[in-house]
C-alpha cells in the first residue's frame, strides 16, 4: 500500500533587479560527478545573455575520480564563434592544457559528446564568443566516473553509520532513520526570477541536508528530477534511488524556465518511471515495504486544480 505525500509550496516575492548572471558564478567550484552547464541568463526573464567572465571549476569531489566526457547542445547559435573550452586544471592559464572544446557550429544540429580527461579531480570550464550582442543559448552535462590521467590508488568506500546524533526544530524524528523512497521534484517555472528560484532551492536544501541514502533495506533513498515544459515533462537529475543528499544539492537548478510547466502531466510521467515495483529486469526497483513519497517544490500551481490533484493521488500514484 503506497503512502504518498504531495507538498506544494507557493511563494510570493517581489522587488527584483534584473542582471546578467553566469549559470555557475565566475571562478566558483561546482562539486559532483554530474555537473550541469548552461549559458549566462537574465535573472528576471531567464533569457540568454553574454558575459565574458563566465568560467568555473568542476570538481568531482573525490581525489581519485577524474572527468570522462562532456555533452553539449547549442539550441540557439546566433554567434557561430561561440565555444566552450575545457582545461586540465583550475584556470585557463598558459600552463593548463586544453583537453577539449565544443563550438556552436559543432552542435546546432544535435548534442555533441567529447571525451575528457584530467590529472586531478578538477577541470576548468570557460565559454567565450566574439559578439556580445548575439548571445548563444546552450546547455549540457559534465560526467566524472574515470580514473585520473596518471595512475592512482583506489579509495576504499566508507561504511554508512547505523546511528547518528539528530536534533532539528523542523523535524521531530530523524528522516535518515525512516525506510523511505523519496522523490523530490522542483518546478523551475517562476515569474520571480532568481529570487523565486533561490527560495525554492533553499527550501529543498533544508530538507535534503537532513537525509542520507543507502542501497540496503532501510533508511531513505533519494530520487530527484526537475520539471520541464516539454514531454515527458521531467528530467531526472541522477540515477534513480542512487543519489546522495550531496548529489541532489549539486544538481539544484541554477536557472529557471519561462514557459509554463504542467505539474500534473509531469507527475503522470515521472511516478511510473520511479515507482514501478521491483522485478528481476528492473535496474532501479523500489522497495516493496518502504514508504514512498513525492514532494514537489514549486512557486506556482502549474495547471493543478482540485480535480487534477485528486486524479494524480488516487489513479496514478496509489497503484505503485
Amino acid at each position: 500500500m503506497l503512502t504518498n505525500t504531495l507538498i506544494l509550496l507557493l511563494i510570493a516575492l517581489s522587488g527584483i533587479d534584473a542582471t546578467c548572471k553566469c549559470y555557475a558564478p565566475q571562478s566558483s567550484i561546482v562539486k559532483g560527478t554530474n555537473v550541469k552547464i548552461s549559458n549566462a541568463y537574465d535573472d528576471d526573464t531567464y533569457i540568454a545573455c553574454y558575459m565574458n567572465t563566465c568560467g568555473f571549476i568542476a570538481d568531482s569531489g573525490t581525489a581519485s575520480v577524474g572527468w570522462t566526457n562532456a555533452t553539449v547542445q547549442f539550441s540557439i547559435g546566433s554567434d557561430p564563434s561561440g565555444i566552450l573550452t575545457f582545461y586540465d586544471g583550475t584556470n585557463d592559464g598558459p600552463n593548463n592544457v586544453v583537453i577539449a572544446s565544443v563550438s556552436a557550429s559543432d552542435s546546432l544540429n544535435g548534442a555533441t559528446t567529447v571525451p575528457l580527461y584530467s590529472s586531478t579531480s578538477s577541470i576548468y570550464v570557460k565559454y567565450s564568443q566574439d559578439d556580445p550582442k548575439k548571445p548563444n543559448q546552450y546547455y549540457g552535462t559534465l560526467i566524472a566516473n574515470s580514473g585520473l590521467a596518471l595512475p592512482t590508488t583506489t579509495v576504499a568506500p566508507t561504511t554508512v553509520p547505523t546511528t547518528r546524533y539528530f536534533q532539528d526544530s523542523l523535524y521531530p524524528r530523524d528522516p535518515w532513520q525512516i525506510s523511505h523512497d523519496l522523490l523530490i521534484l522542483i518546478n523551475p517555472k517562476t515569474d520571480l526570477g532568481d529570487t523565486g528560484l533561490n527560495a525554492l532551492n533553499n527550501l529543498t536544501t533544508q530538507l535534503v541536508t537532513l537525509l542520507n541514502n543507502t542501497s540496503g533495506s532501510s533508511k531513505t533513498r533519494l530520487g530527484f528530477a526537475t520539471l520541464t515544459p516539454y514531454f515527458p515533462n521531467y528530467a531526472a537529475q541522477g540515477e534513480i534511488w542512487k543519489m546522495t543528499s550531496n548529489d541532489v544539492l549539486s544538481a539544484l537548478p541554477k536557472a529557471g524556465v519561462t514557459s509554463n510547466v504542467s505539474v500534473v502531466n509531469a507527475l503522470k510521467q515521472v511516478v511510473p518511471t520511479f515507482f514501478n515495483v521491483a522485478t528481476d529486469n528492473n535496474p532501479a526497483p523500489t522497495r516493496l515495504n518502504a514508504q514512498r513519497s513525492v514532494i514537489v517544490f514549486t512557486a506556482g500551481l502549474g495547471g493543478i486544480s482540485a480535480d487534477n490533484h485528486y486524479d494524480i493521488r488516487v489513479q496514478d500514484v496509489r497503484k505503485y
